[in-house]
């Protein structure tokens, strides 16, 4: 008996590419840091921006760059944008 019979093929196999995404597997980060120093968009998990936010930031409301904290590109401290996705 072959291998695609048995249905092992479609257990132990890599999945096919026009398979649907499951619930789980959205894997782009939920938040964006945009840096008005180097100018990078980078786009990190939410748990590495609440690590920058609590290690040290500042926020200053009604500014475009609000934060103040540690860019994710260029590892400089700059005012940043951050928004959720």
């Amino acid at each position: 008996m072959r291998d695609d019979e048995t249905g092992k093929r479609s257990l132990f196999g890599p999945a096919p590419s026009g398979a649907p995404k499951q619930d789980g597997d959205d894997s782009s980060p939920p938040v964006t840091i945009e840096c008005s120093r180097c100018g990078a968009t980078s786009r990190v998990g939410l748990g590495d921006a609440l690590f920058r936010l609590l290690r040290f930031s500042l926020w200053i409301p009604g500014r475009t760059y609000s934060r103040r904290l540690t860019c994710p590109a260029c590892e400089r401290r700059s005012w940043v944008r951050l928004r959720l996705l």
